[in-house]
Parts: structure tokens; sequence; C-alpha cells
């Protein structure tokens, strides 16, 4: 290759821009092959994770770091390169390949949590929730604080008299706020469980916070534990945080 760029480049001094058209064509040619190749390469890798066939993760990153440096050794634009430009060029030709990679893990991913339970004592971090069980609780759910307000309503209906004793409970209450309290005027997302004037608002933010920490605490007064909730997940969520985090950039 190093030959072939060398002849290239003395070509251009010599004829100039005229006499280097055909060599600079062909050049440009052999990057869509490759370009062809990368995407063979990655929807042969979807297909196979999506079907359960057996595949070398490993073997797949060799061929596509291969892939895009002579994907970078053909670009008619940067060749040769100075080597000022070396880290800008590692950079590119790295980030193509772990959006490849990423795209790749990400479908095995979708396809090992679709329709499968979690609890909360998983590890659910950059998860979002689609469908929460407990005990009498079936519900569909849109986010974590919307799974956490469905579970106090059942606490609730399970022992309403338990339930509005948090309010006076200091070890189920935050020391610099209450997460149970007659008023939701100062908590970041409340929530009113029970009657209007009856009830007691739940701060369901902070009931979700460091693994479902304060929520385990309220299962727990009740005789049940982190396992004893079921929650389906968003199995399309990475991807789509993903695409997001690419068209911003």
């Amino acid at each position: 290759m190093k030959e072939f760029i060398a002849i290239r480049d003395k070509i251009k001094k010599v004829f100039g821009n005229e006499g280097f058209v055909e060599l600079n064509d062909y050049i440009a040619s052999g990057n869509e092959v490759l370009e062809s190749t990368r995407q063979k390469l990655k929807r042969y890798l979807i297909e196979s994770i999506e079907n359960d066939y057996d595949v070398d993760m490993g073997k797949c990153k060799e061929i596509l770091n291969d892939i895009a440096e002579l994907k970078s050794a053909y670009s008619a634009e940067n060749v040769p390169i100075a080597e000022a430009n070396e880290p800008t060029k590692k950079r590119k030709k790295e980030t193509v390949i772990i959006h490849d990679m990423d795209e790749a893990e990400e479908t095995e991913d979708t396809q090992k949590n679709k329709n499968r339970y979690f609890t909360i004592d998983d590890d659910l971090s950059n998860r979002r929730p689609t469908f929460v069980k407990f005990q009498g609780l079936a519900k569909n759910v849109y986010s974590w604080r919307h799974m956490v307000e469905e579970i106090c309503r059942e606490l609730y209906k399970i022992d309403k008299k338990k339930f509005l004793s948090f309010v006076r409970n200091k070890e189920l209450n935050g020391t610099k706020s209450n997460y149970f309290a007659k008023s939701g005027k100062d908590m970041e997302s409340p929530a009113l469980i029970g009657e209007s004037g009856r009830g007691i608002f739940v701060d369901t933010a902070k009931l979700v916070v460091n693994d479902f920490s304060f929520l385990k605490k309220v299962l727990k007064v009740y005789g049940f534990s982190g396992k004893d909730v079921n929650v389906m997940i968003d199995p399309n969520y990475r991807r789509k945080q993903r695409a997001n985090r690419k068209q911003e950039e």
C-alpha cells in the first residue's frame, strides 16, 4: 500500500491533477468496496445475533479494525497523511469501530431482554421499565418514578394504616427532606397516595435513587423484598439512547 501511495504522489508531481485522475478514481472506488464490506459485515453480525447463531465478536472487531485501517489508507483526501494528523485519524477509525460494535452489542442486548422479567435487585442502570408486576398489581409503566408510584398505591391497598404511618417514621424519611409527607410542596416528584385530604404524598424521585434503596426499605416493612417486584424493560432503550447521542454529535 505504501508503494502504491508513493507512485500516486510521483504522478501528481509530474503531471499535476490531469495525470492523476485515473489513479485517484481507482483509490476512491477501493474505498467504496471497503465501505460495502463493512456494511455487509455489520448486517451479518446483527442477523447472527438476532437468529441466535454463534458469532465471534472479537474476530468481527478485528476485521472491522482492518477495514478501518485500509479505508484510512485509501482516502484520496487524506493520503499521504501528515504525521501531525495521525492522532485524529486514529480517533476517527476507533469511533467507527466502536459504533459498529455498539450496534451489534445493542442488538444482542435487545434479543436477550425481550419479554424477560427482572427484579429491582437486578442491575437496571441505563434501562427503562415498561411493565410491573407486584402482588395484585400488573400494569404498564413509562418510567421508574411511575413504577414506584404504582407500587406505593398497591402497598396502600394492602395496609392503609401502615402506609400512612411512614410520615412519622424517621427511618423511612430523608434527613434533609421528607420522602413521605402530608404536603408535596417541597418534593421533587410528588405523588398523592390515597384520597385527597386523607392520603399522603410520596417523593417518587427519592425512592428511585441508589438502586431503589428506600423503596426496598418500604417493602421490607411490609415483609417484601426487591425480588418481589417483577419488571419488564424496554429492550430498545439503549439503542434509542445511542441514536439520540448520534443526532447530537
